[in-house]
This record gives C-alpha cells, sequence and structure tokens, in this order.
C-alpha cells in the first residue's frame, strides 16, 4: 500500500475472528485506516490489487472455494465537510 508513492499512506488497522463452532458460523472482518489525499481511484484500487481465497468445507469435504481481489471490493464514498 505504501509503495505507490513516497508518502505513508497505510494509518492503522484493526481486525477480529468470530468462529462459532458448534453454531457452523464464521466472520472474519478487518478495518483500515488508509491516506489516500492526492490519489485517484485508479490509484487506491491498485494499492489494493491484492487477492484472498474463502474455502468453506464440512466434514473434511470441501463445499465452495472462491477467489476475490481486495480493489474489486472497494467502495467510495464522497467525503464530509
Amino acid at each position: 500500500m505504501n509503495s505507490i508513492d513516497d508518502h505513508d499512506r497505510f494509518r492503522s488497522g484493526d481486525g477480529y475472528e468470530q468462529n462459532n463452532e458448534s453454531e457452523n458460523f464464521a466472520r472474519y472482518n478487518w478495518k483500515l485506516f488508509f491516506y489516500s489525499k492526492g490519489l485517484k481511484e485508479e490509484e487506491i484500487r491498485n494499492a489494493f490489487n491484492s487477492n484472498f481465497e474463502i474455502h468453506l468445507t464440512k466434514e473434511e469435504e470441501e463445499i465452495f472455494n472462491k477467489e476475490y481481489n481486495v480493489s474489486d471490493l472497494i467502495k467510495f464514498k464522497n467525503p464530509r465537510y
């Protein structure tokens, strides 16, 4: 994320994991602060151009496998002033 220019763009981040095996339920969440002043939308998407995979299994059998690109999931909002 900091490789797009000489600015320190990644400010901080935090996340959590909730894995309730008895309920067959899991949730993973990650939020971060990214300093984007002076960058265009395309430059921000390029900074987050990385993949992650989700695998769901039940009793040793894979039932779901999907790969996502983080930059495709970014949503932009107009800033509030």
